[in-house]
């Protein structure tokens, strides 16, 4: 479970390391900057390594967090990365990183 746990807060960083990455960017800032594409690209690997890390049972305990999917978005940003549309990675980082990392903090202060 520590394992989980330690994985959990290297998932936090990441969607944080995101937010830092966009903050104060429009989308048409994000989508002509590709340095900031790459940067946030990379954390969404993370992300999605970490989450394909997690013990089942953790998994299974937290099942409010759909961990396959970021698993899956992982797999499409590092096997099809030449199918990556940059507006799924905005909508990504714009709707669905605040989420994740709001589950992931409530997460790891309940341990």
């Amino acid at each position: 479970m520590q394992r989980d746990i330690e994985t959990v807060k290297d998932m936090i960083s990441a969607c944080t390391a995101i937010q830092n990455f966009v903050v104060g960017i429009s989308e048409t800032a994000f989508h002509a900057d590709e340095k900031t594409q790459s940067a946030v690209i990379y954390q969404l690997m993370i992300i999605g390594e970490a989450a394909k890390r997690l013990s089942d049972e953790f998994c299974w305990k937290h099942a409010e967090i759909p961990w396959r999917d970021w698993g899956a978005f992982r797999n499409i940003l590092i096997h099809q990365y030449h199918a990556v549309e940059i507006e799924q990675v905005w909508y990504t980082v714009s709707h669905e990183i605040p989420e994740l990392k709001s589950s992931l903090s409530r997460i790891h202060s309940g341990q």
